[in-house]
Order: structure tokens, then sequence, then C-alpha cells
């Protein structure tokens, strides 16, 4: 294993994000990950949100008062998008 990778390991291992490990390390965020996933395949991993998901994250957004455009920018879709599954779920 080379010096690079022992280097990013120990910094993951010692709860550094992929982010500061990549410049700590003075690589790319992909390269961390590819190294990750190598030597760390069982690793937790982050939920994220699926498209599928969208249409009721953005109803209960609005539900809890929150601006479309606030919901929009929060959920990385257009305001148009979030007008759209308003529209649809009455």
């Amino acid at each position: 294993m080379s010096k690079k990778v022992d280097k990013i390991l120990k910094a993951y291992d010692a709860g550094k994000s992929v982010a500061e490990i990549a410049l700590f390390a003075d690589v790319t965020q992909g390269y961390v990950y590819l190294i990750l996933r190598n030597q760390r395949p069982g690793r937790p991993r982050k939920k994220h949100i699926t498209r599928s998901d969208l249409p009721r994250v953005i109803r209960e957004l609005i539900a809890k008062e929150i601006k479309p455009s606030v919901v929009a920018t929060a959920l990385g879709v257009s305001r148009a998008y979030v007008y759209k599954v308003l529209r649809t779920a009455c």
C-alpha cells in the first residue's frame, strides 16, 4: 500500500470528511472515493433522496409553510418542478 493511500485511510478512520481528506492528501475527491470503495467496502453511506421520494418531500416541506423557492433550492430542483408537484397533488 502506498503512503498516499495509507494517509487517506488514516484520515478517514480519524473521522475526516472526504473533502477534508482530499485537501489533506492533495488528491481529488473522486480518488478518495475510489480508495474508500476498494479499501473500506463496508463503510456506512449517507442516505440519498431518490427522485421517487422528491414529490413526498416537497409536499412535506410545503406543508411546513416553507416557500417553494426555498424548497427548490434545498432539493436541487426548479421552482417549476415544485409547482408541478403541488398542482398534481391536489
